[in-house]
C-alpha cells in the first residue's frame, strides 16, 4: 500500500512539472457553450509588469473616461444600453436574479453615473476599469502567480468555498451557477460577480490575466476586440509590460497562455 502511494505520489508530482512546462490554460468548458453557443471571451496576459496605488496621468485618463460615461448615458436608464441589458439577461439565462445579483459592470457603472468616486485600487485595476467605462462590458482578472493550473469557465457542482475580495467569510457556491476556478479554488463566482482574495491584483503582482465576455450574439463582438486592445493599450501605458491577447468561442474554446 506505501509503495503504491509513492508511485502515485511520483505521478502526480511529474504531471505538475509537466503542467507547469507546458504552461496554463485557459479554458471554457462544452457545458458553457451549451447554454450560451455565441459566447465570445477576449483575454489579455500582461508580463513583468510594474504596478504602482496612483498615477496622475491615469487619474486624468479616467476623468476624461468618466464624463464620457455620463455623457453617453445622459438622461437614459443604463439598463437600456445593449451590453448591459444582454448581460441581465445571460445571469437569467443561467438560473441568477440579476435584481439580487448586479452584473459587475452595471453595478459599477451604476455607481459611476450616480457620481460615485471611481476606487482607486492600483495602477492595473484602474486601467481596466478605465477601459470598462467606455464600452460597457465586464472585465475581470488574477494575479497569474496565485492561480494553480489552469483557468476554467464552468458550472459548478455546488458546495465549492469561495473567499470573495474583502470578505472574511468563506461562501459556498450554488449547483449549476456558472464559475470560474483553477485546479484549487473558485476565482470567480456567478461568472463575473465577486472575484476571488486569493488570487487579486495587488502592487506585488508582476504578471496578470483579464478577461471580458460577450455571452450573448446581440452584443457586436466589435466592442469586445474594443474592450480587449483598449485594456492592453492602459495597461501597457500605466503598468508598462509585455502583453499577448486571446480570443475564445465555440470553434476556439481553450488558449495556450505564454
Amino acid at each position: 500500500m506505501l509503495n503504491s502511494y509513492k508511485k502515485n505520489a511520483k505521478i502526480t508530482e511529474r504531471q505538475k512539472k509537466m503542467k507547469k512546462e507546458l504552461g496554463m490554460k485557459f479554458i471554457v468548458k462544452k457545458e458553457i457553450f451549451d447554454i450560451f453557443p455565441a459566447l465570445k471571451i477576449g483575454v489579455v496576459v500582461g508580463r513583468r509588469l510594474t504596478i504602482r496605488k496612483k498615477s496622475k496621468e491615469l487619474e486624468m485618463l479616467v476623468k476624461s473616461n468618466v464624463e464620457k460615461l455620463r455623457e453617453k448615458v445622459g438622461d437614459k436608464n443604463l439598463i437600456d444600453f445593449n451590453n448591459i441589458g444582454a448581460w441581465r439577461e445571460t445571469y437569467r439565462k443561467f438560473g441568477v436574479s440579476p435584481k439580487k445579483y448586479k452584473p459587475t459592470a452595471e453595478a459599477f457603472l451604476g455607481r459611476i453615473i450616480k457620481r460615485h468616486s471611481f476606487p482607486n485600487i492600483n495602477t492595473a485595476v484602474d486601467a481596466y476599469l478605465a477601459a470598462e467605462l467606455l464600452y460597457m462590458l465586464p472585465i475581470g482578472g488574477y494575479d497569474l502567480e496565485k492561480i494553480t493550473g489552469d483557468i476554467v469557465l464552468r458550472v459548478s457542482r455546488g458546495q465549492e468555498s469561495f473567499l470573495p475580495i474583502g470578505g472574511e467569510n468563506t461562501e459556498l457556491t450554488l449547483p449549476g451557477e456558472i464559475i470560474y476556478a483553477d485546479d484549487r479554488i473558485v476565482l470567480t463566482r456567478n461568472w463575473n460577480y465577486r472575484d476571488s482574495d486569493h488570487t487579486k491584483i495587488t502592487e506585488d503582482s508582476k504578471d496578470i490575466i483579464l478577461a471580458s465576455e460577450a455571452a450573448l450574439g446581440d452584443i457586436d463582438p466589435g466592442d469586445l476586440t474594443r474592450t480587449i486592445d483598449t485594456i492592453a493599450q492602459y495597461e501597457f501605458a500605466f503598468c508598462q509590460g509585455q502583453y499577448n491577447t486571446y480570443f475564445l468561442d465555440k470553434e476556439n474554446p481553450e488558449a495556450q497562455i505564454k
